[in-house]
């Protein structure tokens, strides 16, 4: 068994929309010691007033809280917010705010979303907070994803986590150290959990390769939520090969995105997919922004990582591989039910497309490379 797998654990799915918000301050709640919270967006609106004025009333009780948000994803959350917190007591950073002089680490993103709770519960996933996520427009939030976690994996979490924020608050090494190695408590649960992270400026590419190790090793069933899905040769030969070999892969898009751009994009490959015999559904309902895959119905992976070059190049990302039968079960029926809501596409069906939309699918497509690759010419690899 690898040294990254720790064994005793409990772990809950939770689905975007009220249930997630509710944990969110559920968790901040429990808070007696401190609070590690960061995420890539995070808007001051109707959904996240309730939690910036519980982290206040936490920080007033005398936990240590640490709040960071990325200063690209968070870049209009407002200065007078970011004063309340301060004279609350609450550290605040950006991570690489957006500047001049600083332009060779623009492209490097904390697209990660963890809460960190006393060291006993960490909330890892990909959902941000923000009223566009949670309740759009008063209609059914985005589908999405998050895992809150109990048990031996906090120590990794910690473990991971405590670069980042050495580095952006130099001023509280000693504090922090101190608080990233409170114990653990003990969990009466057996769940094997790998938390797995993506810093390629770091030289960290776990979640890539772990999916590419779970992709070859699987015998019968994937199945992966196609978020901005612009995969690379690699990945696309490995799944390839999977459905050559019998293995049922099932690729689920969204008809709405938040970056059209990506949708169009990701399209491009769709009669590449079908005459290798991928099947492919369309979600209908909202944005599928969720990072979830499920693999022979024993291993899920979730977290905040997209297969892209994005994720696999710039941005800092975190996911967990679970094997535990009871989250399986729930990942399994979260599946179900997107896929009994969705629309399988068919080969003749997709071929019948003018030849206009083809020409669209391909411009998208190539115009989404270019982005990303843009993004990764904007960092520095250490």
């Amino acid at each position: 068994m690898s040294k990254l797998v720790t064994v005793n654990n409990k772990v809950e799915l939770i689905k975007n929309g009220i249930p997630f918000i509710d944990k969110v301050k559920e968790l901040i709640t429990s808070a007696k010691k401190c609070i590690f919270f960061h995420m890539y967006i995070f808007t001051y609106d109707q959904s996240s007033t309730e939690i910036i004025e519980l982290l206040i009333q936490k920080a007033n009780e005398g936990v240590d809280i640490y709040f960071m948000l990325d200063g690209f994803g968070s870049r209009d959350f407002p200065q007078e917010i970011i004063k309340k917190l301060e004279d609350n007591n609450i550290h605040f950073s950006f991570f690489s705010p957006v500047r001049f002089e600083s332009l060779n680490r623009i492209g490097r993103r904390l697209h990660q979303k963890v809460i960190l709770i006393d060291g006993q519960y960490a909330l890892v996933g990909g959902t941000n907070i923000s009223k566009d996520f949670i309740k759009p427009n008063e209609n059914d939030p985005w589908l999405d994803y998050a895992s809150i976690v109990q048990g031996d994996a906090i120590k990794h979490i910690q473990r991971k986590i405590r670069r980042l924020y050495l580095k952006n608050y130099p001023e509280l090494k000693s504090s922090i150290r101190m608080l990233l190695k409170l114990p653990v408590s003990s969990v009466a649960k057996y769940a094997e959990v790998k938390v797995i992270e993506n810093d390629y400026t770091r030289l960290k590419r776990e979640i890539q390769k772990t999916y590419h190790r779970e992709i070859k090793e699987a015998k019968k069933s994937i199945y992966i939520t196609a978020t901005y899905f612009l995969p690379g040769r690699k990945l696309l030969k490995l799944l390839k090969k999977a459905a050559a070999r019998g293995v049922e892969v099932n690729l689920i898009f969204g008809d709405y995105s938040d970056i059209p751009a990506y949708n169009y994009g990701s399209m491009y490959f769709f009669g590449w997919y079908l005459k290798n015999n991928i099947n492919i559904y369309k979600w209908n309902k909202t944005v599928i922004h969720g990072k979830l895959a499920l693999i022979d119905d024993s291993i899920v992976n979730i977290g905040s990582y997209n297969h892209n070059l994005i994720s696999q190049y710039a941005n800092l990302e975190m996911n967990l591989e679970v094997k535990d039968d009871e989250f399986v079960k729930s990942v399994k029926k979260e599946i179900n039910q997107i896929l009994i809501e969705s629309e399988k596409v068919d080969l003749s069906a997709y071929e019948v497309r003018s030849i206009s939309g083809k020409f669209k699918n391909w411009l998208f497509y190539l115009f989404s490379s270019a982005i990303d690759f843009t993004q990764i010419l904007f960092i520095t690899r250490k």
